[in-house]
């Protein structure tokens, strides 16, 4: 009997050790007939055992090698060169072992141990004959999706593998911009140029660089020479040249002559930049839709890019009268709770300092009515952290039901090719007896719809109704969300003596 151990002795708390582990690990070995420990291996990060027990591959750093199992061995023993490795592989005996395990994964870890009701062994039993038919990883992800469908929730999911579809990409250049044809000209106009950031290259666009002297309203005229006239595909020119140096050619009028050439760096992809920029107009549109009073927060995920855009967001705008999260087209994670830490705390005290403003306790705390916004692509612990606040009274909701999955996953071991599938583990119920999002998502307070024609308008109507619906609470809460100033300063001047008589 094999088990791992960190070279600590306080290392004692559960971990898990797959193909991905680093650093140094012990190999022990247990003998069941003896109940003894002993030592087989030092600095290793994972092994594997062969079929029959007899042999053993281990890791240690970027090393491979196969030893005998069960001998006191070292790295650099049996040290294999991967580079001259080839295998070949029957897809035949390998897709039945990967469907087997990925049914295998969801009866052993699913958070109901009854399946849903669902006969699972009869899943096995109805999807397995197809397996034959896969002639590809592509056909047997379908095929796994389809069997784990059957258990009617979120977050199965199926990926990776040896995919007949992952070879090289080839990425295209991107300019941060749009363009426009006018009649009766033979060149495209630049417009919309991509505001973004000025302090970040990923977050502006490459016709912003300083010195470029490139505008809305110019035109294209060639790239890396190559002369780009209406019908012509502009990205075909960009093929395979993302994040590099390229020439472009622009004039400020549809000709050729009198044009100037730069050079500047395209993009790789333009999602950082494009999302920089909606956010930021969202904010500006509410500042100025509400004299200044309202703020505005976008949380993309419940994860790492979530918790740096509410913290670069939320902390300036404490001051403000009201507050707009919007949690629109979030994608889920696993920091909900840390915000909801933050929205729950309740101003009780100032603190008045010699100069300037009082300043409030708990420290940069929001005191004022909230708005979260949801629609359909609010996901997983997206869903989660909308749930909560308007369970708890935090915020009230707007916009449209969610996406409906609350069942929550974690990593899990790799198939033989790599792949992977993922069983809804943590079940979400309320103190209610209820089981709460999934298969239905939250139900917002105030039901509002983006029509897809306003929003290719550039009209967001959740967003302005959460607008109004902010005035109108600030303007009827009778002074509800009023801080008063500080109260009169204490007088403690010590009473005088005056001819044996106290005096103030």
């Amino acid at each position: 009997f094999l088990v791992l151990r960190k070279n600590d002795p306080e290392f004692t708390k559960y971990q898990q050790v797959d193909d991905h582990t680093g650093g140094a690990l012990d190999l022990l070995n247990y003998d069941l007939a003896d109940a003894e420990v002993s030592e087989l291996m030092s600095g290793i990060a994972n092994y594997h055992l062969s079929s029959n027990g007899k042999k053993l591959i281990y890791r240690a750093g970027h090393d491979l090698g196969v030893v005998d199992a069960g001998k006191k061995a070292k790295p650099g023993d049996g040290k294999l060169d991967p580079g001259a490795l080839k295998l070949r592989i029957d897809r035949m005996e390998e897709f039945p072992n990967i469907f087997q395990e990925a049914w295998r994964i969801q009866r052993d870890f699913f958070y109901d141990k009854n399946m849903h009701g669902v006969d699972w062994q009869a899943m096995y039993d109805k999807y397995a004959p197809f397996v034959a038919g896969c002639g590809t990883r592509g056909d047997l992800n379908y095929l796994i999706g389809e069997m784990i469908g059957e258990l009617n929730i979120g977050h199965t999911y199926i990926f990776g593998g040896d995919r007949e579809d992952t070879g090289a990409r080839i990425g295209g250049g991107l300019l941060g911009c749009e363009f426009e044809t006018q009649k009766g000209k033979d060149f495209y106009r630049i417009t919309d140029i991509v505001g973004g950031v000025s302090w970040d290259p990923d977050y502006r666009s490459p016709l912003n660089e300083p010195g470029l002297g490139i505008a809305e309203g110019d035109w294209l005229i060639a790239i890396d020479g190559v002369e780009i006239k209406v019908g012509d595909n502009v990205y075909r020119h960009l093929v395979d040249k993302g994040g590099k140096m390229i020439s472009l050619t622009t004039n400020s009028k549809p000709e050729a002559r009198g044009a100037t050439t730069t050079r500047l760096r395209t993009l790789r992809r333009e999602y950082g930049l494009r999302y920089r920029d909606w956010v930021d107009n969202n904010l500006d549109y509410v500042t100025q839709e509400s004299d200044g009073e309202i703020g505005y927060i976008h949380l993309p995920n419940m994860g790492e890019a979530g918790l740096v855009e509410f913290g670069r967001s939320w902390y300036p705008q404490t001051g403000k009268k009201a507050m707009i999260l919007d949690d629109r087209f979030n994608g889920g994670g696993f920091v909900g709770d840390m915000i909801i830490d933050r929205l729950e705390r309740r101003l009780w005290s100032g603190t008045q300092p010699r100069e300037g403003k009082p300043g409030r306790n708990p420290e940069r705390d929001f005191h004022g009515p909230l708005v979260v916004l949801v629609n359909e692509d609010t996901y997983s612990n997206g869903e989660f952290f909308a749930e909560a606040v308007q369970r708890l009274g935090v915020a009230t909701l707007i916009g449209v039901r969610t996406w409906g999955g609350s069942t929550g996953i974690e990593p899990h071991q790799d198939m033989v090719d790599g792949g992977g599938t993922t069983p809804p583990q943590f079940g979400l119920y309320g103190l209610d007896g209820t089981w709460p999002i999934e298969g239905w998502g939250v139900v917002p307070d105030i039901v509002v719809v983006n029509w897809p024609k306003d929003v290719v308008d550039g009209k967001d109507a959740q967003l302005d109704a959460a607008i109004d619906y902010l005035q109108k609470q600030l303007k009827d809460s009778n002074g509800k969300w009023d801080i008063p100033g500080p109260p009169a300063y204490p007088n403690k001047a010590k009473p005088r003596m005056s001819g044996g008589l106290l005096k103030r």
